[in-house]
């Protein structure tokens, strides 16, 4: 990604990949979250977050192979919830929880990746933030900017149905 011809570009994934590793320094390692393992800066701030190498693909991967195991599906989805309550025992709603964003680990424990759009709850269980998101999966409280750590339960289910289904075509979310 050419970021170098892109000014504000660059600025906006520094600001995603600084996000990224306060929300994670500011946590407990937990199994099903990526592991923070450390962040190279350069003269403008953080440029990578260092995480550990995860081989096995994502839950995307196996949708655009057609190869999900539906009797994984239970396992996998509970391994995502696990890794949710931890995050929003910590106050912190993920605002993208898709299957691109669940990385399959070793004996394939998924893994919440990418936490580049993650906040933290305010002393209400509401936010008031602009909406954030893959249009598919997001929850309709977000399309208001009034929401919970709710919102990623709905983007859950909806990642539920496609696991299941192949697809979420069946869906009209307008």
């Amino acid at each position: 990604y050419g970021l170098d011809d892109d000014p504000a570009g660059r600025e906006a994934v520094i600001k995603m990949i600084k996000k990224e590793y306060e929300t994670l320094a500011a946590m407990k390692y937990h199994s099903h979250e990526i592991q923070l393992m450390g962040v190279l800066f350069d003269g403008t701030g953080p440029k990578w977050v260092l995480t550990p190498l995860v081989t096995g693909g994502s839950l995307q991967n196996l949708l655009n192979d057609n190869t999900v195991v539906q009797g994984k599906v239970p396992r996998y989805l509970m391994h995502v919830l696990l890794g949710l309550y931890h995050l929003h025992k910590h106050g912190i709603v993920h605002r993208d929880i898709k299957p691109a964003n669940i990385l399959l680990g070793p004996g394939d424990r998924c893994i919440v990746a990418d936490l580049g759009l993650a906040r933290q709850l305010g002393s209400t269980t509401q936010l008031n933030l602009t909406a954030e998101g893959t249009p598919l999966y997001v929850a309709p409280e977000i399309r208001r900017q009034e929401y919970s750590n709710k919102v990623d339960l709905w983007s859950v289910g909806v990642m539920a149905v496609e696991l299941i289904n192949g697809s979420i075509d069946l869906f009209d979310f307008q």
